[in-house]
């Protein structure tokens, strides 16, 4: 699962940094709230974090395998109670692929640095290598402790995550 890395669009409201687990359900919940403006940035050349970098023979999960379900997304595809790492990255493949995250993954691109600007509420992401163009600007949209963006409150707000990194 390969997307183009030379063609990047840097205006986006929301950056995920990483493609396993989090970053993929991230983007899913962000899509299901009517999110489209976000990117997931990958520094390898394919998503699933973990299970994409690990492939040694014997390989399963430490937990039972619908753990790594999503809630949303049950998987009868589990072979054993705790499944061998090739079926957790198929899953996430599929997962990608069904709920439509090609077009917002970027892969080869390694954050080297995040750095909030109180001047201009802004937080500036350093991605490599994108050595034509700018660096990001990540524009953090205020929660639920600090009040609404445009009238409703922000996707970080609603999922509960920290603004502040």
């Amino acid at each position: 699962m390969s997307t183009n890395t030379t063609s990047i669009t840097l205006d986006h409201e929301i950056v995920i940094v990483g493609s396993g687990f989090s970053g993929l359900g991230a983007g899913i919940q962000l899509k299901k709230m009517g999110l489209d403006n976000f990117v997931i940035l990958e520094r390898a050349n394919d998503l699933g974090g973990t299970w994409r970098d690990n492939t040694y023979p014997g390989l399963t999960v430490d937990v039972a395998s619908t753990s790594y379900s999503y809630g949303f997304e049950l998987s009868p595809e589990w072979t054993r109670l705790y499944a061998p790492g090739a079926q957790v990255k198929a899953y996430a493949d599929h997962c990608a692929q069904k709920y439509g995250l090609a077009a917002h993954l970027r892969y080869g691109c390694a954050v080297v640095g995040a750095t909030y600007q109180a001047r201009h509420p802004t937080r500036h992401v350093d991605p490599q290598p994108f050595s034509e163009h700018e660096p990001l600007q990540l524009y953090p949209r205020s929660g639920e402790l600090g009040g609404t963006q445009s009238g409703r409150r922000s996707a970080m707000g609603r999922a509960g995550c920290p603004t502040n990194f």
